[in-house]
């Protein structure tokens, strides 16, 4: 069973009570941008409500688990990242919120390089 909420970042499916988020981004290092930040906070606010999840697991496909911030769009962006930053961060805080308080444990299966934004959703965990 997958997630309510179509996802492009990660993919989420649901088995046996186990939600396994896995980033799919590899080829770009699996960065931390506002499709990301948006789709987590999302899938953080679905899987917090659901009463088939026992527990969630948080891995990364390729040989970094995340690079943090999308730094091509931070200069795509120059002009506006101050405000850019506060809505992508806004997202992502909201994701963590809903991790931490979610009944059901929380495991992030960390590998490689983990940077920027990826660091607090690793250091939010349950066990990383």
């Amino acid at each position: 069973m997958h997630l309510v909420i179509p996802t492009t970042s990660f993919t989420c499916d649901i088995e046996d009570g186990l939600a396994h988020m896995i980033f799919n981004q590899a080829d770009r290092g699996n960065p931390v941008d506002g499709e990301f930040c948006r789709e987590l906070s999302l899938a953080m606010a679905e899987l917090s409500e659901r009463q088939d999840v026992r527990a969630v697991l948080i891995s990364a496909r390729g040989k970094l688990f995340s690079v943090g911030g999308d730094i091509a769009a931070f200069e795509r962006q120059a002009e506006g990242l101050s405000a850019l930053v506060k809505h992508w961060t806004a997202d992502l805080h909201a994701a963590i919120v809903r991790m931490r308080r979610m009944r059901a444990p929380v495991v992030v299966a960390v590998h490689g390089h983990v940077a920027g934004g990826s660091v607090s959703l690793m250091a939010a965990a349950d066990l990383s």
